[in-house]
């Protein structure tokens, strides 16, 4: 029997290796004994004709120089060619039992094309794939150096600290010990709970982070759903869209959970997408089928649990980019409805249950209002009060763990002064030393050791790049410009007024204790005893800087409000003429009397005089458009002025939501709004400039969306 005297192993990977075809000796050998400079060996399989597979243990020196704080994988392809991605996507087998790295992998091939293909992979997946080849060592170089330049030309050449999106492995997620404890709290107890933070701060890592730690309790049947609020599916979709995917999610992971323990039940989700089928426009059935299939889930996931003799069982919906789908805003859509039916539907259910707290879900979002407002358009909100956890910067020693981890798998070994510089710059945003750490691994793109990294160093990159720091700080803001524009104003007199601005600018203001302690959660300003200042140095230039842009930001905001404005109108005129406006022309004497269509139409055309402004239709022209398309085709035809007069007319007849007000009142009220919204239709940037410099730009916004609330339906 072939013996490999250069080889470490551990266990019984020896046997395996040894009970192994002479081929697949062969071919590994060469390439084992190399890694066995850094390495043991603690598992081995043959997978195949010429593929072998085995789990590298590293050693304390080598972990600490690269980083690699889990064991190796490592695939071995013997064949002179013929390679392709097959062996690259060879999984580890569960019998491994190891906690493989899912971000390093070795593979052994001879092949010319491994090293392009495994380049192209490594890039799509972001993993650093390390290529060994077979006996390519020259004698002279020592095992312990061949190996330590190959995983230096892999592992510090790219880039680690660029993330485009959330992290899912458990080795890129840093810190948040408090939170994740505090999430998972509730929802093992089966309190539905809220994560809101600034853009990039690391709520959907943060999300999925939980949803696995969920996933791999051994101790519960936990099956999850994610969902993006921010997807063009729900976004532009309804609700039973968002509550089907529930249900799909919920259903596959039990699926999975069973195959996976042998078990012969298959959960079912089939009422609710037969209801989708049939008849989508009746809440009411399609609320009781969800619950029959939430039931049917939850009855398949506690026969799993008994037979894995797990202790308990729940299903728990994510929901993340949460407030995209509120019920107010320039594009809310059919979710101005829709958010009401959704969240009463899914808590109806939870009440129907013996015990609600097996269903559960976890919401995320830069804006909390989701969950602060009691009312929204004059009706109860149905998730008020929802535990709202603050996702804010990272710690001092959570930032230093971030920069000294990827750092140090990188070739950047980052002193903890250079860390605590790096955080005195850019504080705990994770984004932003990300990008500090992406710019020091640019400045030394050749290094073929470890480079330290000092303080003068995170100094000097950061002078470097600090204006792409301050364009993504100005790109944070801006999102949160347009969810809590208050908040946004109050930072920004902070920023150039200093603490004495919230007393002299912000004293009389009702709600500005709730806007600071908003700013407060999202980590942009400290109190030093009931005195706001804005929390980072480099923050603080952010917001003093120029924002040239910053009017073009607010007409942007102002024009989608106007159009969902005008459109908000249409509705309710298309919704209410419709029916009254042939009766309340006949009360005033007019030749309508009944509820036809074609009545409704000649009342409403008849309303308005032949003159206006601005039309370009004329009376008979109106009619041919109402009789060939509707009402609805008419009011697109028609502008402001003819709304208003229409308005009046049939203001008895508009079924108006808000505060109750006078006719007087309300129609001068929207007659004012009419001028506003005309500065935007018209683009006359002068007189709007002037007239946010005078009232403010959160004022005007507010008062014209109290016109669209008006209208809403």
């Amino acid at each position: 029997m072939q013996e490999a005297p250069g080889i470490r192993f551990r266990g019984d990977a020896r046997e395996a290796f040894e009970g192994a075809e002479p081929s697949i000796r062969t071919d590994a050998s060469a390439a084992l004994e190399m890694l066995s400079a850094g390495f043991e060996v603690s598992w081995f399989r043959p997978l195949g004709p010429r593929l072998w597979a085995a789990v590298l243990k590293p050693s304390e020196a080598l972990g600490e120089d690269f980083g690699l704080r889990q064991e190796c994988y490592v695939v071995g392809h013997g064949l002179p060619r013929d390679f392709n991605e097959k062996t690259l996507l060879q999984a580890p087998p569960q019998d491994a039992g190891f906690h493989v790295d899912p971000k390093v992998r070795f593979v052994v091939s001879g092949t010319a094309l491994a090293a392009a293909a495994c380049a192209a992979w490594s890039a799509r997946s972001r993993t650093s794939v390390v290529v060994v080849a077979p006996g390519a060592r020259h004698r002279a170089v020592s095992a312990e150096d061949h190996l330590y330049k190959l995983l230096g030309s892999s592992n510090r050449r790219r880039d680690l600290f660029a993330e485009p999106g959330p992290v899912r492995y458990p080795s890129e997620f840093f810190g948040r010990e408090s939170v994740v404890h505090e999430v998972l709290t509730h929802i093992l107890a089966g309190s539905p709970v809220g994560v809101f933070g600034l853009r990039r701060i690391g709520k959907s890592s943060l999300l999925s982070h939980v949803e696995d730690l969920l996933e791999r309790d051994d101790t519960s049947v936990t099956a999850t759903s994610f969902l993006l609020g921010n997807t063009a599916r729900l976004g532009a979709g309804r609700w039973w869209l968002a509550a089907s995917d529930m249900l799909a999610a919920w259903q596959q992971k039990l699926i999975r959970f069973a195959l996976k323990c042998d078990s012969k039940i298959r959960p079912k989700a089939e009422a609710f997408p037969a209801a989708i089928k049939g008849n989508v426009t009746d809440a009411r059935k399609l609320a009781s089928a969800f619950e029959k299939d939430v039931r049917g889930l939850l009855k398949a996931a506690e026969a799993l649990a008994r037979e894995s003799e797990r202790p308990s069982f729940r299903l728990v919906c994510f929901l993340d980019e949460f407030d995209h789908l509120y019920p107010a805003g320039a594009h809310c859509g059919y979710w101005r409805e829709d958010f009401f039916t959704l969240w009463n539907t899914i808590h109806s259910v939870r009440c129907s249950l013996d015990h609600p707290d097996r269903l559960t879900f976890v919401v995320g979002g830069v804006n909390p209002a989701g969950v602060e407002h009691g009312t929204w358009l004059h009706q109860p909100n149905p998730l008020f009060e929802t535990h709202a956890v603050f996702l804010g910067p990272m710690a001092p020693d959570e930032a230093a763990v971030l920069l000294t981890d990827i750092g140090r798998r990188m070739g950047l070994a980052f002193t903890r002064e250079a860390a605590d510089a790096a955080y005195s710059l850019v504080g705990g945003y994770p984004h932003l030393l990300r990008k500090l750490g992406t710019q020091l691994h640019k400045e030394s793109l050749a290094r073929g050791s470890s480079v330290e990294v000092t303080p003068h160093r995170v100094v000097g990159a950061f002078k470097k790049s600090k204006r792409s720091f301050l364009s993504q700080i100005e790109w944070t803001l801006g999102h949160l410009t347009t969810v809590a524009p208050e908040e946004v104003k109050l930072l920004r007199d902070l920023a150039t007024g200093g603490p004495q601005a919230y007393v002299d600018l912000w004293g009389g203001v009702e709600n500005r204790e709730t806007f600071a302690h908003h700013l407060e959660r999202y980590g942009l300003i400290e109190f030093d005893d009931d005195r706001p200042a804005v929390a980072t140095p480099v923050i603080l230039e952010a917001i003093r800087r120029p924002l040239p842009s910053e009017f073009e930001e607010q007409f942007r905001l102002l024009k989608e409000l106007v159009d969902s404005v005008e459109d908000a109108l249409r509705r309710r005129l298309s919704a209410d003429l419709s029916v009254t406006a042939p009766q309340a022309e006949a009360e005033r004497g007019g030749a309508g009397a009944g509820h036809s269509a074609d009545e409704a139409l000649h009342a409403l055309i008849n309303a308005i005089p032949s003159d206006a402004k601005n039309r370009a239709l004329t009376r008979q022209q109106l009619l041919d458009i109402g009789a060939s398309s509707g009402i609805s085709a008419v009011l697109e035809s028609l502008g402001w002025n003819d709304y208003e007069i229409l308005l009046a007319k049939f203001f008895d007849a508009i079924a108006w939501f808000g505060p109750a007000m006078e006719r007087a009142e309300r129609l001068r009220f929207i007659r004012d709004r009419a001028n506003e919204c005309h500065l935007v239709r018209h683009n006359n940037r002068i007189e709007l400039k002037a007239l946010i410099a005078r009232d403010g730009f959160a004022e005007v916004f507010r008062r014209i969306a109290d016109v669209r609330e008006m209208c809403s339906r």
